[in-house]
């Protein structure tokens, strides 16, 4: 089976995924809502045209029904007019933050403690540690047993959905629901005007911090603006152009970000996944091997996140579709949600999509601290006969290193283990985050276990 390569473009002029996001925020119907002012438009014309009838009182029915006319105009252009930018505001990246985040020994000015942002008292039980990405003021959080664990065991882990999460999640939203439209739009037209793709699709979100001996993980039903004004809007803030001083602040990322102290050890520690009340889609980050070629894209443009950063072959985030096809188990949802991405990016414009994994494997989980801890699972993956991939070109190209010095074809784990260092020591700065959490989850697979990446060398 195949299927049409999706429409990717830039979005429409008129937001119509705002306003449907922003009236779920709000607890309305959108279609009720423009049906009700329909109907009151309506009901005054026939008002109008019953006076003129019944009364014969031309000139005040002239009047009543001028009135009307604009009273359902101005209706109109207040409906249309609240998802128009407005351009008082504007989202930027919060530099307090990236010093709260991301410096070693930042003096926060929220509890006054020298600290790091460890990972929660579960995560570090569990045996995750902070990585730091200097070059790229990020960091993850990562678990060598955790990935140990999942490599072997990840087909035994069931999955258990959780209904209701997202309302209670788009409940704690609604007294920023203004402000939070006006982020959307601000990123809506931004995307527009420089062909950035940014559309709410349905995603499958995590609830359960993946650790050792674990036997279900729960899941919910979100969106990906969810996501955005939770994870990504967790480390802005938002400002009004027009005022001046610490009062232009209308969204602060310090306030927002999802951490909590630890009073006993005097530190800041994020949320974990259960207590976040963040979005938290699941990413899904593989990368492909192809007659034992290590396949790697560049990012485009207008991709949301990492743009002209250089990224795993298949990299995105699970779709609500890639669970429903695999409601119990962790991996046949994993693997699709891989391979789907894989092979949206490995075909070329507008050609029909087929899978093009021969089979996937998983080696690791990681959070992405600089998108509020956001998850996400890592793979390898080996192409169906070996096969050329033909990069999407409105997504990704083909990366191909500017030295002589390393080969991206590899025919033994050693071979593989010196590729990635080299990736480490000569990319580090244009490696994506996911692609840095998936190489490193890769070359701990290499050295613990070589056997198990032997079908890539196949």
């Amino acid at each position: 089976m195949s299927k049409q390569s999706p429409n990717i473009g830039k979005p429409s002029f008129f937001p119509y995924s705002v306003i449907n996001f922003y009236f779920e925020l709000i607890g309305k119907n959108k279609s009720s809502f423009f049906l009700l002012n329909l109907l009151l438009g309506i009901f005054s014309f026939i008002i109008t045209f019953w006076g003129l009838e019944r009364f014969a009182l031309s000139l005040t029915s002239a009047i009543n029904l001028l009135i009307s006319l604009l009273a359902f105009i101005l209706m109109i252009f207040a409906t249309t007019f609240k998802f128009i930018k407005n351009r008082k505001l504007k989202v930027s990246s919060s530099k307090k933050i990236d010093k709260f985040l991301f410096q070693t020994f930042y003096k926060n000015k929220v509890n006054n403690f020298n600290t790091v942002l460890h990972p929660s008292k579960i995560e570090e039980e569990a045996g995750y540690k902070r990585i730091d990405l200097p070059l790229r003021k990020d960091s993850i959080l990562f678990s060598k047993t955790v990935n140990t664990f999942l490599r072997n065991e990840v087909t035994s882990v069931c999955l258990r959905i959780v209904k209701g999460k997202k309302k209670e999640i788009m409940k704690t939203l609604e007294p920023d629901a203004e402000l939070i439209k006006d982020a959307l739009l601000n990123n809506y037209y931004k995307s527009r005007r420089t062909n950035k793709m940014f559309f709410n699709d349905n995603k499958i979100s995590l609830l359960t911090t993946p650790k050792q001996g674990v036997k279900t993980l729960e899941v919910f039903k979100s969106s990906y603006y969810l996501s955005y004004v939770t994870n990504d809007m967790s480390t802005k803030n938002i400002e009004d152009n027009t005022v001046k001083g610490k009062n232009r602040y209308r969204w602060q990322a310090i306030n927002k970000f999802p951490y909590i102290l630890d009073p006993a050890k005097k530190i800041n520690r994020i949320k974990p996944l259960e207590t976040s009340n963040f979005s938290n889609h699941i990413g899904g980050n593989t990368i492909a091997f192809s007659d034992n070629e290590m396949i790697l894209w560049q990012q485009s443009q207008s991709a949301q996140r990492s743009e002209d950063l250089i990224a795993p072959t298949g990299s995105g985030s699970l779709d609500i579709a890639d669970y429903e096809n695999n409601p119990h188990k962790l991996f046949p949802m994993l693997r699709e949600g891989m391979e789907r991405e894989l092979s949206e990016e490995g075909t070329e414009k507008n050609a029909p999509i087929f899978n093009l994994a021969e089979k996937t494997k998983i080696v690791g989980f990681y959070r992405w601290v600089g998108k509020g801890g956001l998850p996400g699972f890592l793979g390898v993956s080996k192409i169906k006969g070996n096969i050329a991939l033909k990069p999407n070109s409105s997504e990704v190209k083909l990366f191909i290193p500017e030295t002589d010095e390393i080969d991206m074809k590899v025919n033994t784990i050693n071979e593989l283990i010196e590729l990635i260092d080299f990736l480490f020591t000569n990319e580090m700065d244009n490696l994506s985050v996911p692609l840095y959490a998936n190489l490193k989850a890769l070359k701990q697979a290499a050295i613990e276990d070589p056997r198990f990446l032997d079908f890539i060398f196949s």
